[in-house]
């Protein structure tokens, strides 16, 4: 399959709770000169095809979290990327954060009708776990919720739970007490930088 392949803007869908952008998208699975080095071969195979793709452009909170994950269960980096950045003026971590593992938790208990299915839900799931990383990378202080850090203690409970092979959990737990120290050493009057603390 080749990169360059052509996409154009088709229509405008609504659908309850969602506007999306279409755009039509052809993908070319041969090269010229593989074709050339075909010549003579019988085959039957798709040397092209049109793909539908959907990028959301409004929406419910819980329709653009639920955008974060593709149909094909691929991470959008763009829309990611855009998401993380932005969602803070209409929505709390919190909010997010739930819809996110309401979703995983959907997808896993509703993945069990055909082993295509389940292996779609799989993908989707894996996704959004690598979407939590990436959010817990990338704005650490969307989880720095002095005292009670809730996101961070749900975050570990659902990653015990539903992804007990990962490291999420054990990174949120270093979150938790990398934020905990910072915060001590801020009630004692000390400053913190990177690993040297300063007393006053």
């Amino acid at each position: 399959m080749t990169l360059d392949d052509i996409t154009r803007f088709w229509r405008e869908e609504r659908e309850e709770g969602a506007v999306y952008s279409v755009y039509l998208k052809k993908i070319t699975y041969h090269s010229f000169c593989a074709l050339e080095n075909e010549k003579g071969k019988e085959f039957s195979h798709l040397m092209w095809e049109t793909q539908k793709i959907r990028v959301i452009k409004a929406g419910r909170l819980e329709k653009l979290v639920e955008s974060l994950v593709t149909v094909k269960g691929e991470l959008d980096s763009t829309y990611v990327n855009v998401f993380l950045a932005t969602f803070r003026t209409f929505a709390t971590p919190k909010q997010v954060l739930d819809l996110l593992i309401d979703r995983f938790k959907w997808l896993r208990k509703t993945g069990t009708d055909s082993k295509e299915k389940k292996e779609l839900h799989d993908s989707q799931q894996r996704t959004i776990k690598s979407v939590i990383s990436v959010w817990l990378d990338t704005y650490p202080d969307d989880f720095r919720e002095d005292p009670d850090y809730q996101c961070l203690h749900t975050l570990m409970k659902f990653s015990e739970r539903h992804l007990p092979d990962s490291d999420l959990s054990s990174r949120a737990k270093h979150k938790l007490e990398k934020f905990q120290k910072e915060a001590s050493n801020r009630s004692d009057g000390g400053i913190e930088f990177g690993s040297l603390y300063v007393m006053r």
